[in-house]
């Protein structure tokens, strides 16, 4: 082979300048040149011809006719290609780089070093590493990979998954910025409206109250003035009457009218007397109350600004799941990275350097070995591929095969791609029957994309859809027609039915379960229930309220209109989803993350477990519901819903078609309907808004 390649590329090489062509044209002789070889090859030979009509081939010297009747420069370019060296040219740029060993440039890679991660030629692996144990030819390691690619594809697709949920959680919180932004300015235009009406209230009040005092003195003012000018008057008649008497009359009648006048005067003069002793200086005075005082210089400011951070829901679950719960979703018989070729930088490795690194590098049952990537990533290096048990680790008492194992000449399928209704068939159980009947869809004219994590279905027939990505809960009413929406400062998570007309939903961000009322077409605010953890999943049933976060489950129970917490269960693991509570309300099951690590568990309301489920077909589990003491499940990265018997055996596949990517499942109080979400970057933006209806019996 090596000799093969070998000439092949002495073949690729410009007999005149010597390096590999560049658009290679050919001569009638059959032999090639470059263009730009070739064209400076005429020019200087013809360039002392008059008339040239031909040129000599720089190899064999035989005459190749002019190519067309323009200048010399341009003969080149009408040429033909030689198309088959093109192809074999460009064969060597695609392919030589990748399949030549870095160390030796004449030798191909041939091998794969399992315990170095490493691909080899075939000196590397006779001489570097020929005391290695796991040097395999590099087809058997490529073969043993695509075996075990349905599981490294399910992971990347929850890790797509996860990814985009974290993209709407952080578009989410702009949006929440700018809806907390407008609420704090709502919230000091409605304290200044409120200063102000309270401070037009008391100003109203000194206001009248001086209207009313101003009134009353005004009244006795009036009445002391009319007196004073009736006096007055009084006065100036008696005068003007005797100073006429004076000159004018009689002794004897002088003296009468002397007499006269002066009684009057007395009598005057004792009323005007009796009036000034009463006289009164008035003035309204306004003092301005003390505490008014006090609390203006009191009020420093209108009140104060902080930035609150608290953990992200998706932040604690993704972190830990792909590190520790997540391990045994990818196994191998030994750790696998990517094959390095041609690009791939490695040292040749001595015996010792061998065991310095086996000894930096953790034991299996400590901590998984992660994945070593020697390429350059754009990625930290916690971004690491999840890690991989070792032979011993990975065998288990768990009846059912699993996916990606090497068994001899068995092979396994791919879990990403579909598979024939006939794959699972029905057992442990009558198969419930499901038919897609309707869709309906969950967007808005401001809201045209959606992420459903949670729905439910009233009594009355109303659905409730629970929308991460708007922070919204919106409300349909029994022919799915939009009616209106419910906005919360953060995204909730899952919505359960609470009685006829009332719904709970988990608000993971607050730690709280939030309850709506439905009343005249409208959902109204309710009461609240602190649970004290990141509750994501909530179910109610018979009295009974189960809510679970990453790693705990919560069951309240209902005592004279208020939640009494019953059970705080701290289970081991991080990546619980979705919780469900049976119509007794005696049975709580709920899925988590990660074949083989038992996808369902089963509880009963004291925490005690009574089952867990485990299948290739449901390893990444999402929405959970019963149907009388049967329970469906979704089994996210196979697009189907699932049964399961009441001791946790697979029934069969309920839903097998029409589904992209479902997410969360609910049905209705009359058991005949089941609603489906759809949730996955991938889809379209009509499929993503879609909920699809199925009618069971």
């Amino acid at each position: 082979m090596n000799a093969v390649v070998k000439a092949a590329r002495e073949q690729t090489l410009c007999p005149v300048c010597g390096d590999r062509f560049k658009e290679p044209k050919t001569l009638s002789c059959v032999h090639s040149f470059c263009k730009k070889c070739i064209a400076d090859h005429i020019v200087k030979t013809t360039k002392n011809q008059s008339d040239p009509s031909a040129f000599n081939c720089p190899v064999c010297r035989k005459e190749t006719p002019k190519p067309d009747n323009g200048p010399t420069l341009t003969w080149a370019d009408h040429l033909q290609t030689n198309d088959a060296l093109t192809s074999i040219l460009e064969a060597f740029e695609s392919g030589t780089n990748l399949r030549t060993c870095p160390h030796h440039s004449d030798k191909e890679i041939e091998f794969y070093c399992e315990d170095h991660s490493l691909s080899l030629c075939s000196w590397c692996a006779t001489i570097a590493h020929k005391k290695c144990e796991g040097v395999v030819p590099i087809e058997e390691a490529a073969e043993r990979r695509r075996i075990d690619s349905g599981r490294l594809a399910n992971v990347l697709m929850e890790q797509s998954s996860h990814t985009e949920k974290i993209l709407n959680d952080r578009r989410s919180q702009l949006e929440s910025l700018d809806r907390t932004e407008d609420d704090i300015k709502a919230r000091l235009t409605n304290l200044r409206k409120k200063t102000m009406e309270a401070l037009d209230a008391l100003e109203n009040k000194v206001i009248n109250e001086l209207m009313l005092k101003k009134n009353k003195e005004t009244e006795v003012l009036r009445l002391e003035v009319e007196t004073c000018e009736d006096i007055l008057k009084d006065t100036r008649e008696c005068l003007e009457s005797f100073q006429e008497s004076v000159q004018n009359e009689q002794p004897i009648d002088f003296v009468t009218s002397y007499l006269k006048q002066f009684e009057m005067f007395q009598n005057r003069q004792i009323a005007l007397l009796n009036f000034s002793k009463n006289l009164k200086s008035v003035k309204v005075i306004f003092i301005t109350d003390r505490s008014v005082d006090q609390i203006l210089k009191q009020i420093k400011s209108l009140g104060t600004l902080s930035v609150e951070k608290t953990p992200s829901r998706y932040a604690l679950p993704y972190a830990k799941s792909y590190t520790e719960s997540r391990q045994s979703v990818l196994q191998t018989p030994r750790s696998i990275s990517l094959l390095h070729r041609g690009s791939t930088s490695y040292r040749l490795m001595s015996r010792a350097s061998i065991v310095k690194d086996s000894q930096s590098i953790p034991s299996y049952t400590s901590r998984p070995i992660s994945f070593r990537h020697r390429a350059i990533s754009t990625y930290s290096k916690a971004s690491s591929v999840e890690p991989f048990r070792n032979k011993q680790e990975s065998q288990n008492t768990s009846p059912t095969p699993r996916s990606g194992r090497l068994d001899g000449n068995k092979t396994t399928r791919d879990l990403t791609q579909s598979r024939p209704s006939a794959d699972i068939m029905a057992k442990n159980g009558k198969l419930i029957q499901a038919k897609l009947r309707s869709t309906f869809d969950a967007s808005t004219p401001d809201q045209n994309e959606c992420s459903i994590e949670g729905a439910t279905v009233l009594a009355s027939g109303h659905v409730v859809l629970a929308d991460s990505y708007h922070s919204s809960l919106k409300l349909f009413d029994q022919k799915y027609s939009y009616i209106g929406c419910i906005k919360f400062s953060t995204a909730p998570g899952d919505v359960t039915a609470f009685q006829d007309d009332e719904v709970i939903v988990c608000l993971p961000d607050t730690k709280q379960l939030k309850h709506e009322k439905l009343k005249n077409n409208k959902l109204i605010p309710g009461e609240s229930l602190a649970v004290g953890d990141r509750c994501t999943s909530a179910s109610y049933n018979n009295g009974i309220l189960a809510t679970c976060s990453g790693s705990t489950v919560h069951v309240f129970k209902r005592e004279e209109g208020r939640w009494i917490r019953i059970l705080l269960q701290k289970l081991d693991v991080d990546n619980l989803m979705y919780i469900a509570v049976d119509k007794e309300g005696e049975r709580i099951v709920v899925t988590k993350n990660g074949y083989p690590n038992r996808p369902v568990l089963c509880l009963n309301k004291n925490g005690q477990k009574i089952w867990s489920f485990t299948h290739e077909e449901i390893r990444l589990p999402r929405g959970i519901a019963f149907f009388g003491d049967q329970i469906l499940v979704v089994s996210w990265d196979q697009q189907r819903i699932l049964q399961l018997n009441k001791e946790g055996k697979l029934v069969g596949a309920v839903v097998k078609d029409g589904l992209q990517w479902p997410w969360k499942l609910c049905i209705s109080p009359l058991n005949d309907k089941l609603f489906v979400t759809q949730c996955y970057y991938r889809l379209s933006l009509k499929e993503k808004n879609t909920i699809k209806v199925f009618s069971l019996k």
